[in-house]
């Protein structure tokens, strides 16, 4: 299994993995757009609202994400904090 940060973006498992990903996706989309009652029927997408909607949830999760990656990172490496007592405090940071 090959670690991005390790290997870098580039690397052939990197790539490869990111590459299968897109493969599965469009093969998913694929397959809903054939049948006649899909679990997720892509063309609602072409609203712009849902749409719209929708982009802005993933924007706020990965940022979500990306904060608790760093913050978490910090209260371990700076401020010494166990993997335990960093968790709970990830959310409301001691002064």
């Amino acid at each position: 299994m090959h670690s991005s940060p390790t290997y870098g973006w580039l690397a052939a498992g990197t790539v490869t993995g990111l590459a299968l990903a897109a493969v599965l996706v469009i093969a998913f989309v694929i397959w809903e757009l054939r049948q006649p009652y899909p679990l997720l029927d892509p063309r609602v997408f072409r609203e712009r609202t849902l749409a719209a909607g929708t982009m802005s949830i993933l924007v706020q999760f990965f940022a979500f994400y990306g904060y608790t990656f760093i913050i978490l990172q910090y209260l371990q490496l700076v401020r010494g904090a166990t993997p335990l007592l960093a968790a709970p405090a990830g959310c409301a940071l001691p002064a």
